[in-house]
């Protein structure tokens, strides 16, 4: 069985790619796990993960924290904030299929939009929690 963590990272992705009109907004599928070298924003990259125990007295259980970068070049913050409603839309309160967990629930906790001090770029910052059991 997988963790938790990887498990919910897979759905993400499965769940980004398929979607055209988010594939459309970025020109193409440029959604990553890691900064990408030589790739023009925008983009997104699915970073940082944590991991807590949400066990109960009867269920194995795991709260995932999930961080997920939007990065875009243009000048105004319309397209960073359009990308980031496409990722709450496919992402946030769906019912979405882990392989060897069942999801509770994946919800946006904390968006946030600054200007990256070194390119110049907007970075949209997105956290999700998602709770999960393992599956029997």
């Amino acid at each position: 069985m997988i963790a938790a963590t990887l498990d919910l990272q897979q759905t993400i992705f499965k769940a980004l790619v398929a979607d055209l009109d988010l594939i459309a907004e970025l020109d193409g599928q440029k959604i990553f796990d890691q900064m990408p070298e030589r790739v023009a924003p925008p983009y997104i990259v699915v970073g940082r993960t944590t991991t807590s125990d949400w066990s109960t007295s009867t269920e194995s259980g795991e709260a995932v924290t999930v961080f997920i970068h939007v990065w875009s070049d243009q000048g105004s913050r319309t397209q960073c904030y359009e990308l980031q409603a496409h990722l709450k839309r496919i992402l946030h309160d769906k019912s979405q299929s882990l392989d060897s967990h069942h999801l509770i629930a994946l919800r946006l906790q904390f968006s946030e939009t600054r200007r990256d001090r070194k390119s110049e770029h907007l970075h949209g910052v997105m956290r999700f929690r998602g709770v999960t059991e393992v599956a029997v």
